[in-house]
């Protein structure tokens, strides 16, 4: 509830009966119109005062048009901010949570935009003009929806004159090339001298001596056996003829030395069972080294390394016989190589 009272300086002046947060007064208005209009026909004091003892005034708006718009169609200020206290407190504190400027001037002329860039043609001091150089920054884009103008380019500072290119001096005229001598003639050629007298040749002189002849190393060796139409089918350690059926069945070797391998050869292919020889050293066969022929065959070989079939000087060296069920009855060589001992 309110009521009204009549002053002397008031118009219309409202105030609440009962206390709480409630307003004085409470306008809704749902038409295309103001919702309130005052008309001050005079040409002194405010058209409207608001003042408040302890909290500032607040106008709310959700809307799309002005929160509060000042129309002045006189000669008068349209606002006027007055700070009388002597506190700390801002003359103006703008809150921008949109995406248009803070303070828009005459036409989009001069901006101030929430992140504090000022867009202006120039700034006038009291007492000398506003440098012009730098360009102004360029203006800011407008709200998404109706585009806001485009902020005015500042002007193009002068650019200094560029420094003329030195003169280059004149470049001085070549030399002349000297001509090349001419070529002398080339001398005669000299006289060639006559050739000396050969001188006689001298005597020859006697023939030295023939050095003394120094020892003769052992030679290597090859002993060969031959066994004429040899017949036993089967039969083992016969002792072969070193120089045929009335040879002797062992040869005395006057070096020290080794048996490094044996051959076998036979007058016709064998044509069933097989037939071996070994060498012997004083009359011991030896097994480490033997030759073998079996059916088809009609020679073979077989090696050994130095060292391993040994020999002292004057051993006798022989060849063993082993058959089994050879045949046809054939002539046998069988050939022994020995290395000596330096």
């Amino acid at each position: 509830m309110s009521e009204e009272k009549k002053v002397e300086d008031s118009a219309l002046q409202l105030s609440p009966l009962l206390a709480g947060d409630s307003p004085i007064v409470n306008l809704k208005q749902t038409a295309e119109t103001q919702a309130i209009y005052i008309d001050q026909d005079a040409t002194a004091n405010q058209a409207l005062h608001i003042e408040s003892a302890q909290y500032g005034q607040s106008i709310t708006n959700a809307g799309v048009g002005y929160g509060l718009r000042i129309n002045e169609a006189g000669n008068g200020i349209a606002l006027d901010v007055n700070k009388q206290g002597t506190g700390g407190g801002n003359v103006i504190d703008i809150d921008n949570s949109g995406t248009g400027y803070d303070v828009r001037g005459h036409n989009g002329s001069w901006l101030v935009t929430k992140a504090g860039v000022i867009a202006c043609v120039g700034i006038t001091g009291m007492s000398f003009p506003g440098a012009t150089g730098l360009q102004g920054a360029t203006g800011l884009q407008g709200a998404t929806g109706i585009r806001g103008a485009t902020g005015i380019q500042g002007g193009t500072g002068t650019q200094g004159v560029q420094g003329g290119t030195g003169v280059q001096g004149v470049t001085g005229p070549a030399g002349l090339l000297g001509g090349s001598g001419e070529i002398g003639p080339q001398g005669e050629t000299g006289i060639q001298g006559e050739t000396g007298v050969q001188g006689e040749v001298g005597s020859q002189g006697p023939t030295g001596a023939q050095g003394v002849t120094g020892p003769v190393s052992p030679a290597n060796k090859t002993l060969t056996g031959l066994w004429s139409d040899y017949g036993y089918g089967s039969a083992t350690g016969l002792e072969m003829q070193l120089t045929g059926n009335s040879g002797a069945l062992y040869v005395a070797i006057p070096y020290g030395g080794s048996i490094v391998a044996i051959s076998l050869s036979l007058e016709y292919p064998c044509t069933s069972g097989s037939f071996t020889v070994y060498p012997t050293v004083e009359r011991v066969q030896q097994d480490d080294l033997s030759c073998t022929v079996v059916v088809d065959d009609d020679c073979n070989y077989a090696t050994i390394s130095p060292g391993i079939v040994t020999f002292d000087p004057c051993d006798e060296i022989g060849v063993d016989l082993t058959s089994v069920n050879f045949a046809p009855s054939s002539q046998v060589t069988v050939t022994l190589w020995v290395v000596f001992d330096n």
